[in-house]
């Protein structure tokens, strides 16, 4: 594939931007410059489950989170690492060039 290929990361932190303690959603979109998408992934990272229940910010969206764990648009991972892992391992098989943050 000689074109660009592109991750776009989107995530939620325990605390927020002012004092993130943890991540608890982890998404990506891979995607050319076209908009073509050819992956996309979101992740809840239940090593922050009791964080997420007690967040300002998390608690609203919980009901959320859980449809769409329940509906499969969301998979749960035990840990940051691993959601980090998966993500890389998308990176390399798109062959992702370029890494940005939503």
């Amino acid at each position: 594939m000689n074109k660009n290929i592109y991750c776009t990361l989107d995530t939620e932190t325990v605390g927020g931007a002012t004092n993130p303690t943890g991540m608890y959603n982890l998404g990506c979109t891979i995607h050319d410059k076209d908009g073509n998408i050819f992956a996309t992934t979101s992740l809840l990272i239940m090593e922050h489950f009791e964080e997420i229940r007690n967040d300002d910010y998390a608690k609203k969206n919980f009901p959320i989170y859980e449809e769409r764990l329940r509906t499969g648009e969301m998979s749960a991972v035990a840990t940051e690492a691993e959601a980090v892992s998966i993500i890389r391992n998308l990176c390399r098989f798109y062959g992702v060039k370029y890494v940005m943050a939503y």
